[in-house]
């Protein structure tokens, strides 16, 4: 995932992989230098990055704080509410906890995916409801053919 933010007439591009957690960072178009997970270098200043893209990224320079990602609280919510699948899913055993807790991750991953865009809000909430339907969907699959089998019993 990709975020761009200019501030103070300067443009920060912070790249972050959710599968591999490579991060990298370009300040006006140039490369920064990686010195360990959180800190990077371009010609003696040294940028570093707090947080991460579910949570909200912020970098810090000079001491002072650049906020790339912030959440808001619709989008804490929206993050959030897909991982309640959890809950659901120790309810169904096994099998259930193990399809609501991947469900439930990549739904907040897509989630925190589309909050990041630069689509209308609207849009946003709407695509972000839409993910969390469809990783909820698999719970009433499941439970038809949980009662198909007690049925059959």
């Amino acid at each position: 995932m990709e975020i761009s933010k200019n501030a103070d007439g300067v443009t920060y591009c912070y790249t972050e992989s959710f599968w591999t957690g490579k991060r990298n960072l370009s300040v006006d178009g140039e490369i920064a230098k990686k010195l360990d997970r959180r800190n990077f270098r371009i010609n003696e200043k040294t940028y570093t990055i707090k947080g991460n893209f579910l949570s909200g990224v912020s970098l810090e320079v000079n001491g002072k704080r650049i906020p790339l990602a912030e959440n808001t609280w619709y989008d804490w919510i929206l993050i959030i509410l897909p991982i309640m699948n959890i809950v659901m899913g120790v309810l169904c055993g096994a099998i259930g906890g193990f399809l609501s807790a991947l469900f439930g991750l990549v739904a907040a991953v897509v989630n925190a995916m589309i909050l990041r865009s630069k689509l209308h809000i609207a849009v946003k909430i709407l695509l972000c409801i839409l993910t969390i339907a469809i990783s909820t969907a698999w719970f009433g699959i499941y439970y038809v053919i949980a009662l198909a089998i007690y049925g059959a019993l």
